[in-house]
């Protein structure tokens, strides 16, 4: 089959693809490059989670080699996972749960356009639904986590302990108990 060929039965359709790919390179390239600037210009991100990374890291050098001279093991605080709120939980439930009710609506209205480049395109429908259904998940679990926390079933219980549900990390406060160099 020739180019020809395939753009004869494809109609005007083949036409739109490639120059939409590219724009969308194009427009990947500038947000990376205007990230990139605007990292360098702005303070950075979780600039106070490296700098508490690098604050354990460095409190566990020192107790190392204080654990060598001394005899006495060291005790470094570690990061935990601390459990999220109901107000976060219930507050996330919600963003992701409008989020699956606009997927769905946005997809549908898509799919059945009178025209343009997604109507009457079953990828359309699927990809919609498909996000609708995990942020929908997403929702119910958040949801579950906020009402149920520590009463719920097994299953329950264990995606509340995961990062993303229940908890985010935190640096505990060194433990009072450990032995300390005289």
């Amino acid at each position: 089959m020739t180019l020809s060929d395939l753009r004869r039965r494809l109609g005007d359709e083949s036409g739109v693809f490639i120059p939409a790919l590219m724009g969308a390179g194009i427009l990947t390239s500038i947000f990376v490059l205007v990230m990139d600037g605007a990292r360098k210009v702005l303070p950075l991100d979780g600039a106070r989670a490296r700098s508490a990374h690098v604050r354990a890291g460095a409190e566990g050098r020192v107790a190392d080699l204080d654990a060598a001279a001394t005899g006495i093991p060291p005790h470094v605080p570690r990061a935990v996972h601390v459990p999220r709120g109901t107000l976060s939980s219930t507050v996330l439930a919600g963003a992701a749960g409008s989020a699956a009710w606009f997927s769905v609506q946005a997809a549908y209205a898509a799919y059945y356009a009178n025209e343009g480049v997604l109507s009457d395109r079953g990828w359309t429908l699927a990809m919609g639904f498909g996000i609708a259904v995990v942020l929908a998940a997403l929702s119910v679990v958040w949801l579950a986590t906020a009402v149920a926390r520590d009463r719920g079933p097994r299953l329950l219980r264990t995606a509340a302990r995961l990062p993303v549900v229940g908890t985010f990390p935190s640096l505990t406060p060194p433990d009072d108990s450990a032995p300390r160099r005289p």
